[in-house]
């Protein structure tokens, strides 16, 4: 009787337990194959995963950001369509855009209007995003005017 309860226990070891698991793995060759199609998904999933990052790492790498002339020519097409340039018709000099100065991360670009204010653009050389600062020199005020992102106004150079 006892040799019987030694038996059964050796069996209740071997088959883990649960009537599903016991079937499942009785020789182990159904635990092998799918651990073996597991892996495969694993790897399969892995090398896609590396094939999307590779295919959109090299196209973002390939994005130099912003050069100066494309800022220059973004805020231009904003200043042309946020302001009114109907008033330099007769004196295209009292109203411009140009070039300011340039840090390792923005380029400035300085919009004057004909009545002696300033609207400074500082257009980041990666992302684009543009931080404008309003300037009247005659009353001493310096405002921060929002932000608007160059890429929508380079139209189709993008």
């Amino acid at each position: 009787m006892e040799q019987k309860a030694e038996n059964n226990h050796e069996e209740e070891e071997a088959w883990c337990g649960t009537p599903d698991f016991q079937t499942w793995t009785k020789n182990g060759e159904k635990l092998k194959e799918k651990i073996g199609y597991f892996i495969k998904w694993v790897i399969l999933i892995v090398i896609l995963a590396l094939a999307v990052l590779f295919f959109f790492g090299s196209c973002c790498a390939s994005h130099q950001g912003i050069t100066a002339e494309e800022a220059y020519q973004g805020v231009d097409r904003y200043c042309h369509e946020a302001y009114d340039w109907s008033i330099a018709e007769d004196n295209p000099s009292i109203m411009s855009v140009e070039m300011g100065e340039e840090s390792d991360s923005t380029y400035e670009v300085v919009f004057h209007s004909y009545t002696g204010s300033t609207v400074h653009f500082y257009v980041d050389k990666e992302t684009g995003t543009t931080r404008m600062v309003e300037k009247v020199p005659l009353l001493d005020l310096e405002n921060e005017a929002g932000t608007i992102q160059l890429f929508e106004y380079l139209g189709n150079k993008r």
